[in-house]
C-alpha cells in the first residue's frame, strides 16, 4: 500500500471517531416574560419591573416589564398573566436602546436552523398615534424594528433575525427562523428605529418609542445542514482504502458521515477506482566482457531477467528482460621498419620496436583485437662539423651552401635501410672590433692610414689568426669645452665669490677650470639682487578690542611696521594701518500691545543705522510695524547693524484680537412691564444707565421711568471697544387683542359644497403677513404647504386625490401687538 492510500485510510480512521449531535428543542426562562409574585418594588400601572431570568445587557436604560392593559397606546392586553416585556428606543441617538437576553437551555449546533413563535407590537411613548382608549388606533410614522442576536456574553456576535417596520399596535405573531454559524449560549433582543429623520419635528416632540415582546415559544431545531465534500482515490490492484466503515479493494461510490469542526454533519463521498498492473518484455544483446543493469545488478551472462518498477498510474510495472551475450574477434600480424620510420598502428604512427593491440567493431557489433608485432631495422648514421670563412661555399646536401645550418646526404646500404651523413656548417666571420676615442677639441689620432681631426667612423682591415680578415672600427668624437650656467639671488646687502671676487652688484660672471675629462669648463653665473618684500594692509578693531602689531597688542588707531622673513628668505616689511570703530547697539525699545485694527507704529532702537527685517515690516529704514498685515498673533521682528563692530536684536510683538462687543435687540416697553434681562456679547462685561444693574444686566422699567433711555455695556481688558442701546418706556401702552382661533379635526373633500378644505379659522390676535401651515403624511412627508391663511387644503397631493385617513398638520404664527409666536401641531382626519 502507497503512502497516499495509508493517509486516506488514517484519516478517515481519525474523522469517524467523531460522534454525530443529536437535534434537540431548546428552551429560555420566563418565555412569557411575567413577573414573580411579591417581587419588584411596585404594583400599579407603570411601575418598573426587571425581567425574571432576563439579563439587562444596554446601559443606556433599564428594559422593564409592564401591565399589558392599554399602557403608552397598547389596543390589546398582553398573554397570559397580563405583563409583557418593554424595551425603549430614542432619535435621532439611534444606537441609545434597552435590550435584553437569555440563557439557552442547550447551546445552539451550528448550521443547524431553528423556529420559534413570538408576539410583538410597537408602544410608542407619549401622546400620538396609538389610541389610549382601546377603541381605535393609527399609527402611520413611527418606526421601529427588533433585531435577534446570538451571542455568549450579551453582545452582538451575529444577527440571527430582524423583523422589519413593527408599525401595528396590537399584538401579533412573528415566526422567527434562522441558521447559526456558531455554538451561542444565549440569545439578545433590541429594538432599532428606523426612518425617523423624515418626520420634520423639533426637537423635544416624542423622543422615546418602544416594543413590547411576549410569550415566546420554544426554539425548534428544523433539520440541520449537512455539506458534502467528495475525493478521488486510485488504488493499485491488490490494495485498498479504508471508506464507509471498511476497507475497500473493489471500485466504486462509498459515503461516510461526520460531524465538521463547526458541528455540522457532513458527507464524505470516497471515489474508488482500481488500476490494472502493466507488464512488458525487452531484449538486450552484450558483448563477451561487458555487462547490463538488469533486475537491481550488473549482469554478464545471458539469460531472462525481470524487474518490477512503480509506473505513471503509481501501481507496480513488471519488465521481462532477455539478454544475449556475443564473443569477440582476435588477430596477429608482424611490420618491419628502419629506423626513423613510422607506421600507423592503433591509430597513432609508431616509430618504437613493439606490440600494439587495435580494437575494432565487428559485424556483429562486438570488439575485434588485432595485435601487431613491430620491428625497427637500424640505419647508418654519421654526424660531422665543418668551418668555412665568409664567402666561401661547400657541396653539402647535393648542392654548393653559402649559409651555415645542418645538411644531410642520405645512402642506401644494402640492408635496404638508408645510410645518412649529417654536416653541421658554421661560417668565420672576419673579427670586427669596435673602438671609441674622445679627443679634446684641436687634438688628432691615426685611423684609417691618416691622422684625423674631425669626429667620425674610420676603418682599418688586418688578416687574423683563422686566416680570415679582422677589421677595426674606430668611432672618433671630439669633446667641446664644458659650459655650466648658474642664476643666483641674493638679498640686497649680500655678496658672493665668483669671477676670482666677492660680487655685489647683478651682472653676469665666468669662471673657467679643468673639467674630469682634461678639457676646460667654464662656468657662467648670473648673480641678480632681491629687495626686500612691502605688504600694506589696513584693519578695523572695534571699540575695546586689540590687535598684536609690532610686538605689542595695539588698541590705538595708527601705522605699525613687522619686519619677517617671506618665502625667498628675504626680509618682508608688513606695513598695518589700523582703524578703531565705535560698537553697535541693537536694543530695542519695549513695543506694546497692539491690536488688529491698531495703525501702523514706527520700532525704536538704541543705536541708529541699522535695518529692520520680520513679518509684519513695511519699512525697513523706519522700523514700520503694521498690525493689520500679520493678523492676531505673537510676531518677530529684528534689527540688525551692519559693520564690523554692528550688532543684532529680535523681539516679539503681540497683536490681540478685537473684541467687538454687542448687545441683543430690545424693543419698546409699557410703563407697568415687568423688568428684564438684557444680554450682550461676550459675557463678563459691565452696564452702566438709568434703570440697569451693573452687574447682572436686568432693567427696571420703573426704576428707569418714561422715556429714551442709553445703556452702555462695556467690558476690561485690551482692544475692547464699548456697545450701547436705546430702551423706550413708552408713556401708555394699547391693550392687546385677545387671540381667537380654530382649527377642525376632520373635513370632507367629496365635491360637495360643505366642509372642502381644511385651513384654521382665525378671529382675531393673529399677524397674518406671518402665518406658516404643513400638511404630513403617515411617513412624515410633507403633501402640502401655505403661507397664506385664507388658502387651506382640499385633501390632494400632486393634483392627485389623497386616501382618506388621518394626516399630521402644524401650523406656526405671530400675534398681533405682542412679540410671541405661536405654534400647534395636531390631526385631522380626511372623510371620503
Amino acid at each position: 500500500m502507497n503512502g497516499f492510500n495509508r493517509f486516506v485510510n488514517l484519516t478517515a480512521m481519525l474523522i469517524m471517531s467523531i460522534q454525530l449531535t443529536a437535534q434537540v428543542t431548546i428552551t429560555v426562562p420566563n418565555p412569557s416574560f411575567e413577573r414573580t409574585i411579591g417581587w419588584g418594588n411596585g404594583s400599579v400601572q407603570g411601575a418598573n419591573y426587571n425581567y425574571w431570568q432576563w439579563y439587562r445587557c444596554n446601559p443606556q436604560g433599564t428594559a422593564d416589564m409592564m401591565a399589558g392593559d392599554g399602557l403608552w397606546g397598547v389596543n390589546k392586553p398582553a398573554q397570559h398573566l397580563g405583563y409583557y416585556g418593554f424595551m425603549l428606543a430614542t432619535f435621532p441617538d439611534t444606537n441609545q436602546f434597552e435590550s435584553i437576553a437569555a440563557d439557552l437551555s442547550t447551546p445552539f449546533v451550528p448550521c443547524n436552523t431553528y423556529q420559534f413563535t413570538i408576539y410583538l407590537s410597537n408602544m410608542k411613548r407619549g401622546s400620538g398615534a396609538c389610541a389610549l382608549n382601546g377603541n381605535s388606533y393609527e399609527h402611520n410614522y413611527w418606526d421601529i424594528e427588533l433585531e435577534l442576536y446570538g451571542t455568549n456574553s450579551c453582545g452582538f456576535e451575529e444577527l440571527l433575525w430582524e423583523s422589519g417596520n413593527i408599525d401595528h399596535c396590537d399584538w401579533q405573531q412573528y415566526t422567527v427562523t434562522f441558521s447559526p454559524s456558531a455554538a451561542y449560549s444565549q440569545i439578545h433582543w433590541r429594538p432599532k428605529m428606523v426612518d425617523i429623520y423624515a418626520l420634520g419635528l423639533p426637537i423635544g416632540w416624542h423622543r422615546m418609542f418602544g416594543v413590547g415582546v411576549d410569550n415566546m415559544s420554544s426554539i425548534v431545531p428544523l433539520n440541520a445542514s449537512v455539506p458534502l465534500e467528495t475525493f478521488d482515490v486510485q488504488l493499485c490492484a491488490g490494495d485498498s482504502v479504508f471508506a464507509a466503515g471498511a476497507y475497500q479493494t473493489l471500485s466504486g461510490i462509498y459515503n461516510d458521515t461526520l460531524q465538521t469542526v463547526a458541528g455540522c454533519d457532513s458527507i464524505i463521498s470516497t471515489i474508488v477506482n482500481v488500476l490494472p498492473a502493466f507488464n512488458s518484455n525487452t531484449t538486450v544483446n552484450i558483448c563477451a566482457g561487458d555487462s547490463a543493469l538488469i533486475g537491481g545488478a550488473y549482469q554478464t551472462i545471458a539469460g531472462v531477467y525481470s524487474d518490477t518498477l512503480q509506473s505513471v498510474g503509481s501501481c507496480d510495472s513488471i519488465i521481462n528482460v532477455t539478454l544475449n551475450v556475443s564473443a569477440a574477434y582476435n588477430s596477429n600480424a608482424t611490420v618491419n621498419v628502419c629506423a626513423g620510420d613510422s607506421v600507423l598502428i592503433g591509430g597513432v604512427y609508431q616509430t618504437i620496436a613493439g606490440i600494439y593491440n587495435d580494437t575494432l567493431q565487428s559485424i556483429s557489433g562486438c570488439d575485434s583485437i588485432i595485435s601487431t608485432t613491430l620491428n625497427v631495422l637500424p640505419a647508418y648514421l654519421a654526424i660531422t662539423s665543418m668551418d668555412i670563412c665568409d664567402g666561401d661555399s661547400v657541396f653539402l646536401g647535393g648542392a654548393y651552401q653559402t649559409i651555415a645550418g645542418t645538411y644531410h646526404d642520405t645512402i642506401q646500404l644494402a640492408g635496404s635501410c638508408d645510410s645518412v651523413t649529417i654536416t653541421t656548417l658554421n661560417f668565420l666571420s672576419a673579427f670586427i672590433n669596435n673602438v671609441t676615442v674622445d679627443l679634446c677639441a684641436g687634438d688628432s689620432l691615426f685611423v684609417a692610414g691618416a691622422y684625423q681631426t674631425q669626429a667620425g667612423i674610420y676603418y682599418d682591415t688586418v688578416q687574423s689568426l683563422s686566416s680570415c680578415d679582422s677589421v677595426t672600427i674606430t668611432t672618433l668624437n671630439f669633446l667641446s669645452v664644458f659650459t655650466n650656467n648658474l642664476s643666483v639671488d641674493l638679498c640686497a646687502g649680500d655678496s658672493l665669490f665668483v669671477a676670482g671676487a666677492y660680487q655685489t652688484q647683478a651682472g653676469i660672471y665666468y669662471d673657467t677650470v679643468q673639467s674630469l675629462s682634461s678639457c676646460d669648463s667654464v662656468t657662467i653665473t648670473t648673480l641678480s639682487l632681491l629687495s626686500p618684500f612691502i605688504y600694506n594692509m589696513s584693519l578695523i578693531i572695534c571699540e575695546g578690542d586689540s590687535v598684536f602689531l609690532e610686538g605689542n597688542y595695539q588698541t590705538q588707531a595708527g601705522t605699525y611696521y613687522d619686519t619677517l622673513q617671506s618665502t625667498n628668505s628675504c626680509d618682508s616689511i608688513v606695513v598695518t594701518v589700523l582703524s578703531t570703530s565705535l560698537n553697535g547697539n541693537a536694543s530695542i525699545e519695549l513695543v506694546p500691545v497692539l491690536c488688529e485694527s491698531d495703525i501702523p507704529i514706527n520700532l525704536s532702537a538704541a543705536s541708529a543705522g541699522g535695518e529692520w527685517s520680520g513679518y509684519g515690516i513695511i519699512n525697513s529704514i523706519n522700523g514700520t510695524f503694521d498690525p493689520g498685515v500679520v493678523g492676531v498673533g505673537i510676531w518677530t521682528v529684528t534689527y540688525t547693524i551692519d559693520g564690523p563692530c554692528g550688532d543684532s536684536q529680535s523681539t516679539t510683538i503681540e497683536v490681540l484680537p478685537e473684541s467687538n462687543l454687542s448687545i441683543d435687540l430690545v424693543s419698546e416697553y409699557c410703563p407697568d412691564d415687568p423688568g428684564f434681562y438684557l444680554s450682550a456679547h461676550p459675557s463678563g462685561g459691565y452696564w452702566a444707565g438709568p434703570g440697569i444693574d451693573e452687574y447682572t444686566g436686568f432693567f427696571s422699567v420703573q426704576d428707569a421711568g418714561q422715556g429714551t433711555h442709553v445703556i452702555t455695556y462695556d467690558m476690561d481688558g485690551e482692544c475692547v471697544d464699548n456697545a450701547s442701546v436705546d430702551v423706550i418706556v413708552l408713556e401708555s401702552c394699547p391693550e392687546p387683542v385677545e387671540l381667537i382661533y380654530y382649527v377642525p379635526n376632520s373635513f370632507t373633500p367629496d365635491g360637495d359644497s360643505y366642509n372642502q378644505i381644511f385651513q384654521p379659522v382665525f378671529s382675531s390676535g393673529f399677524d397674518p403677513f406671518d402665518f406658516h401651515m404643513m400638511i404630513f403624511n403617515r411617513w412624515g412627508e410633507v403633501i402640502f404647504e401655505s403661507h397664506n391663511a385664507e388658502v387651506g387644503w382640499d385633501g390632494t397631493y400632486a393634483n392627485k386625490i389623497v386616501q382618506g385617513g388621518t394626516y399630521i398638520w402644524r401650523i406656526e404664527f405671530k400675534q398681533l401687538d405682542v412679540d410671541n409666536r405661536v405654534e400647534l401641531m395636531g390631526h385631522v382626519n380626511l372623510l371620503r
